[in-house]
């Protein structure tokens, strides 16, 4: 649940989100987000969706969130087709592990992730085949594979401003239960799973 605001600061922060509404006039679909440079990174899973990034083109938080950054995160879809479409945001942060300032208010709880291998696809999007935060992965794995790999991933925020994916509790949630596999469930493959998989619904 999110915590009370005052009206000064439940302004500030309606105002920036409503910045975000100009993406999804922009990225309806995932075709739309490709033509524009964004490419998958990791698979669907159901509460998340799949992302996109545009690595050219991003631009992390580093402070209190503004227009140029709230208008470049990453895109997350319901589903990886190419009609599927735009169910929310991402939004980064370098550099340290400290969360910045974000948004307005206090409900914007920020996190990171740890032990994540990072593969290069041709087409320029990222396959994640370990998930993230699994103990018992380490570099000489993710090196095996021709991977990155990340001990830290920077800090991150999803945010549901979408029509039809708003969060039914707070906007900054982590998962959102509107986005299910395509069953209508939410079976999921294990994260260390995913490989270079598109989905991890069970039933694909």
């Amino acid at each position: 649940m999110q915590d009370y605001v005052i009206a000064a600061t439940q302004a500030q922060l309606d105002d920036q989100l409503a910045v975000t509404q100009e993406l999804v006039a922009l990225y309806p679909t995932v075709a739309d987000a490709e033509a524009a440079g964004w490419r998958r990174v990791g698979p669907f899973t159901p509460g998340l969706g799949t992302h996109y990034l545009n690595i050219g083109g991003l631009q992390q938080v580093t402070g209190a969130v503004d227009r140029e950054e709230l208008l470049t995160p990453v895109l997350i879809y319901d589903g990886h087709e190419a009609d599927a479409p735009l169910a929310g945001f991402m939004y980064l942060a370098g550099g340290t592990r400290t969360p910045p300032e974000g948004f307005a208010g206090p409900n914007d709880h920020w996190h990171y992730h740890e032990n994540v291998c990072l593969i290069q696809r041709a087409d320029g999007g990222l396959d994640t085949p370990f998930g993230a935060d699994e103990t018992e992965v380490n570099a000489s794995m993710c090196a095996d594979l021709g991977g990155r790999w990340a001990p830290v991933v920077q800090n991150m925020l999803h945010v549901w401003t979408v029509p039809g994916y708003e969060h039914p509790d707070n906007v900054f949630g982590d998962l959102n239960p509107t986005i299910t596999c395509p069953d209508g469930t939410y079976h999921r493959l294990e994260w260390k799973d995913s490989g270079s998989r598109t989905t991890l619904c069970l039933e694909s």
